[in-house]
């Protein structure tokens, strides 16, 4: 394995996968946001998940887990069309949940991922809501959008209101974001909220974060359930990192 930079850091965040929520898109139990490299997923797997085989990485030179991509001086590659930037990406951990329910995350736009919407929000209001927790790293702004052919088909060509998320630090947590960011659309659409229970208890790897959401669990609840489980998969994952 010729390890790469993991191009949003090293960061390890969010809730980590029930196992009886595997499926292609989360295969095993690692955070949201499991802040390894290629080559340490690659050592992660061989130890944890039983993958044989002969193993060698070839490790970077000059790469450290609190170093963002801009640092690097490498170029962004687009791995999708709705994978444009690393602002897109920087977000992509928290607003990935948007698709497993009715909300737009503003494919068809210039910035996937990093805005989500729908036509009977209102964007200010959101805005204000979000501002209100205080979550270090990222700012709220509202704003309008009109998704153009987009690739889930939400809103074509319809006005939609809502957020757009600004990573300011690299304080900031997508995976907060995404939790208070559920909790407030959540309220605000009523009878118009709908979930696509399946897509988004796969995105999540639990049936638990929909639940609590529509239970009105609040943001600090929601995130303290996950705290062992996180920490205990810091320490596994900890034998196999190579990069301070």
């Amino acid at each position: 394995v010729l390890d790469r930079p993991n191009p949003i850091g090293g960061a390890v965040q969010g809730n980590v996968l029930d196992p009886a929520f595997a499926t292609f898109v989360g295969r095993y139990p690692m955070a949201m946001r499991h802040g390894m490299t290629l080559g340490e997923l690659a050592r992660y797997y061989q130890g944890e998940v039983g993958i044989g085989g002969d193993l060698h990485v070839v490790p970077m030179e000059g790469w450290r887990r609190d170093m963002s991509f801009v640092e690097t001086g490498l170029p962004w590659i687009q791995p999708s069309p709705n994978m444009p930037n690393i602002e897109s990406a920087m977000h992509y951990p928290g607003t990935c949940l948007f698709e497993g329910t009715v909300l737009s995350v503003a494919r068809g736009t210039d910035a996937p991922f990093q805005q989500i919407g729908a036509p009977w929000l209102d964007g200010e209001a959101l805005a204000e809501a979000m501002t209100g927790y205080e979550l270090p790293g990222v700012r709220f702004e509202p704003v309008s959008f009109v998704p153009r052919a987009p690739s889930d088909g939400k809103f074509d060509g319809v006005e939609v209101e809502g957020v757009r998320l600004v990573a300011t630090s690299a304080e900031y947590d997508p995976t907060h974001a995404a939790v208070a960011l559920l909790v407030e659309t959540h309220r605000m659409s009523g009878s118009q909220w709908g979930w696509l229970q399946s897509h988004f208890d796969r995105l999540a790897g639990t049936d638990l974060l929909r639940q609590a959401v529509d239970a009105g669990t609040g943001v600090a609840e929601i995130r303290s359930a996950w705290r062992d489980e996180l920490e205990a998969f810091k320490r596994t994952r900890e034998q196999y990192l190579i990069y301070p």
